[in-house]
């Protein structure tokens, strides 16, 4: 004889906790999260997602992989160089000066610290930047 035992309490408002947060920062469906968790469809009870903190992590950063916003280290670092400096791109062309300086900051860190050797492609901007520097400091 087989005995299921009843969903734990604790376990049962952990889910909630994470499905009304899920809901509400990013606008996600409790099927939509237990699919990014990677969750097997035969297994969604509530004790399947574990610890409240640690689901949430797990489901932010599937998020930030899915959104682009991080860099993926697994795929080498030919990849994230590229990957940075086309971030770097799309941030000065949507005026977004900050992401920019964060992503070309990025590219600059890795290509140092893994020895890439690689000319930096955001020079041209450098240069054109102690350009306007030079010329208002003149006036």
């Amino acid at each position: 004889m087989t005995i299921h035992s009843e969903p734990d309490a604790k376990a049962i408002k952990n889910a909630g906790d994470l499905f009304t947060r899920a809901s509400r920062r990013w606008g996600l469906q409790p099927s939509e999260v237990l699919d990014i968790l990677g969750v097997p469809s035969d297994s969604r009870k509530p004790e399947a997602l574990g610890n409240l903190d640690e689901a949430h992590r797990r489901l932010e950063g599937a998020l930030e992989l899915r959104s682009g916003r991080v860099l993926r280290p697994e795929a080498g670092l030919g990849v994230a160089l590229e990957e940075a400096e086309s971030k770097a791109w799309a941030a000065l062309a949507g005026y977004k000066f900050q992401m920019f300086g964060y992503w070309a900051g990025v590219w600059v860190h890795l290509n140092r610290v893994g020895r890439a050797g690689r000319q930096n492609p955001f020079v041209e901007v450098v240069r054109l930047g102690r350009d306007h520097s030079r010329a208002a400091g003149s006036r």
